[in-house]
């Protein structure tokens, strides 16, 4: 929406966040399930800790202010919301092992570089070997026993090692970066086995970017897009590693003959037919 006395500048900023952070976590996750299109805008379904979570994004059109509509209440349920979802994203993010809140590259959020403006990484093992000490001297004042302070001893130096063995083991997850393709946050070997964890695709100025690098990611694949409508993609349409442009104009001015031309919605039928 366009800043108005009850949703400032700030707020539409701190809205995108805490929504660009859940879809790095989606990605992450490797949980995005179903797509849809709708009138009303696009739904997403994910799979999140056993349970099926499904929302909807509108499409990015430019939105005329209501006069019908009290911002002051809105803005109070607004503020609510704000809240329990940055405390949503921290759990989610804590539980795979990732550093929260992620970091802003603001040169690559300036250059329109997306979802790879967040540099997103993992939680360092000395970061969590500190927290397990602190939460082990809360017990130990709590309970002195010497029994039970050894017993939890040797069960916090097993989940240590599991940790330990987790960390060594994650896929390094870093933004995109529009210098070097081996910064890709989801150029992984887990990724190869998903489908499109094979492809590079490029995606013409004409089509969704917003939503189509979101769902391309979430299931392995590495995005580029028309430099014209953002300097940040990490590949240019003449890259020779593109296998998929995803195009919706009825007449290419000019076409590749080693890459697969498709239109967005086969993309979205690819990952509801897996």
């Amino acid at each position: 929406m366009p800043a108005v006395s009850r949703v400032t500048k700030e707020t539409v900023d701190e809205c995108k966040r805490l929504s660009t952070e859940f879809m790095h976590y989606v990605i992450h996750a490797r949980a995005l399930r179903k797509v849809f299109l709708s009138i009303k805008g696009i739904y997403y379904q994910a799979e999140i800790h056993g349970q099926s979570i499904t929302w909807i994004v509108p499409y990015q059109f430019s939105q005329q202010v209501p006069t019908d509509v009290d911002f002051r209440v809105m803005a109070t349920f607004l503020q609510f919301y704000q809240t329990l979802l940055g405390f949503v994203n921290y759990r989610l993010f804590t539980a795979v092992n990732l550093t929260y809140p992620p970091r802003l590259d603001q040169a690559l959020d300036d250059n329109a570089a997306g979802l790879g403006s967040l540099r997103v990484e993992s939680r360092r093992v000395e970061d969590l070997i500190d927290a397990s000490d602190a939460g082990l001297d809360a017990a130990a004042t709590a309970a002195p026993d010497a029994g039970e302070v050894a017993k939890r001893m040797g069960s916090l130096g097993t989940k240590m090692q599991s940790i330990v063995a987790a960390d060594s083991a994650a896929p390094a997850y870093e933004a995109v970066g529009a210098a070097a393709h081996d910064d890709d946050d989801d150029d992984s070997a887990a990724a190869a086995d998903l489908l499109f964890g094979k492809q590079v695709v490029f995606l013409s100025r004409e089509v969704p970017r917003y939503s189509l690098e979101f769902v391309v990611r979430a299931l392995g694949g590495r995005v580029g897009w028309d430099r014209t409508s953002g300097g940040g993609s990490p590949y240019a349409e003449n890259d020779q590693a593109i296998t998929i442009q995803v195009a919706d104009r009825p007449v290419q001015g000019h076409q590749f003959l080693d890459r697969t031309y498709v239109q967005p919605q086969w993309v979205y039928d690819s990952i509801n037919a897996r």
